[in-house]
């Protein structure tokens, strides 16, 4: 995507999100490509810090409510299906190795 694009909503822009305005004016120079670290750094802080606001806020929404209780039950109830599953796949498959190298070792 070209510095020249403009985004809206945002982009991505050599590997970062751009909120709105014109790609290419978060902290940086388009013109020489020189990032302006300071701006660059407080961006990241400013993302982390509002990240780590809504895992909180989910956190509180899960385990503070009925719903999200039951469902952390029903996804750990899947991976306890799957892990089942996948224990019985390789136990079938470990007796059929066993019987085919039985049944070689008899002939």
């Amino acid at each position: 995507m070209s510095s020249e694009n403009s985004c809206n909503e945002g982009c991505f822009e050599n590997g970062r999100w751009i909120e709105g305005g014109r790609a290419g004016a978060a902290g940086s120079d388009s013109a020489e490509g020189n990032v302006n670290f300071s701006a660059r750094i407080a961006e990241v802080r400013a993302d982390v810090s509002r990240v780590l606001g809504d895992v909180l806020s989910l956190g509180k929404e899960i385990f503070g409510s009925e719903e999200g209780r039951q469902h952390i039950e029903s996804q750990m109830k899947k991976v306890g299906d799957d892990i089942s599953e996948t224990l019985s796949t390789l136990g079938n498959e470990a007796t059929k190795s066993f019987e085919e190298a039985f049944d070689k070792m008899k002939r």
